[in-house]
């Protein structure tokens, strides 16, 4: 398995997508990629959902979902757009 999960990154495949694709869970796929020397990204699961809002795990402030890409983002779109243009 771990020659797969190799080669795939070197595909340039995230480790989000290799889990898809082998049917595996992100963070097996994280300890596979620590065992192989590379460092993992790290994985944020979404905060629970209160009184119609989720708090973002970057910026620690409560957003309407629609601050969200996706329902399974843990970041708002601010903190990722920012993070992205930082590096």
């Amino acid at each position: 398995m771990r020659d797969a999960i190799k080669g795939m990154l070197q595909r340039g495949m995230s480790q989000a997508a290799i889990a898809r694709q082998l049917h595996k869970s992100v963070s097996t796929i994280a300890f596979h990629v620590r065992n192989l020397g590379i460092e993992a990204k790290p994985y944020l699961s979404p905060e629970p959902i209160k009184n119609g809002k989720r708090k973002c795990v970057t910026c620690g402030k409560r957003k309407t979902l629609g601050a969200f890409k996706t329902e399974r983002t843990a970041e708002c779109t601010m903190c990722s757009r920012s993070r992205a243009e930082s590096g």
